[in-house]
């Protein structure tokens, strides 16, 4: 008996690789390909009124989508200080949580980076923080130790309202800087929110400083696509000097 033959003609083979290659052109052509979420941007100017010294004004714009953002801002005192600044920031989230790592570098050879983990989900978590920077010289805009550890919970209020109170403690320079907030956001009617920041602070500007305690107050009000935030904060960066801060910002 003759075996069946197994060869195949070139006409055979050009055939069999269109029909593949068609069906797989079906199939890619049923499953829709994900649409990337667009870039969001915050642009916010503000104001730093320091009792006794010169005003400075800060231009900072922000992008962000998903779970990622950055910035690029430039702080000016007059003729007497002047830095500009990028950064970076990174969401990942796990069962547990979340994570959230930070690196910002800025002119005159400064750079620090900071990690947190949020444990726990929306309605009650907890917050732990670590922060470090090459101590380059840098006017410090967070108004909390960067080379500190952050410890903190935070949740949900009735009428989606939510609420965070944190620490902030330097470990690293010795200069007992201790900062706690009580922070409230808080919906007023449509499209408007309110933001409530209380802080106490005590500790040293350097190791060899007195030492100070103040509080600062902070209110900020949220409408549309419009922000304003006022802050009065008594011994600014652990400082003698006391300071006005207006932000006013857009979201676009």
């Amino acid at each position: 008996m003759t075996p069946p033959s197994c060869s195949y003609t070139p006409s055979t083979l050009l055939a069999s690789a269109l029909w593949v290659s068609a069906s797989l052109h079906a199939q890619t052509a049923q499953t829709p390909t994900p649409i990337a979420e667009a870039w969001h941007y915050k642009l916010t100017a503000s104001n730093y009124d320091t009792q006794g010294l010169t005003a400075a004004q800060d231009i900072n714009l922000r992008g962000s989508r998903e779970d990622t953002t950055w910035w690029v801002a430039h702080y000016r005192r007059a003729s007497e200080f002047e830095q500009s600044r990028a950064g970076w920031e990174q969401n990942w989230g796990y069962g547990w949580g979340q994570l959230t790592s930070s690196l910002q570098v800025a002119t005159r050879g400064f750079a620090g980076g900071a990690l947190t983990a949020q444990l726990g989900g929306e309605s009650l978590h907890a917050l732990v923080g670590w922060g470090r920077t090459n101590l380059k010289d840098y006017y410090n805009l967070n108004f909390d130790p960067n080379d500190a550890i952050t410890l903190g919970v935070g949740g949900k209020l009735q009428g989606n309202g939510t609420y965070t109170l944190f620490t902030v403690k330097d470990d690293r320079l010795r200069t007992d800087q201790q900062i706690s907030h009580a922070v409230l956001r808080l919906p007023l009617a449509e499209h408007t929110r309110l933001t409530l920041d209380y802080a106490y602070k005590r500790g040293r500007a350097s190791e060899q400083a007195l030492l100070v305690h103040g509080c600062a107050w902070a209110v900020g009000v949220d409408y549309k696509e419009v922000f304003l935030r006022v802050t009065a904060d008594n011994k600014v960066n652990f400082t003698r000097y006391n300071q006005t801060r207006v932000a006013l910002g857009l979201r676009f």
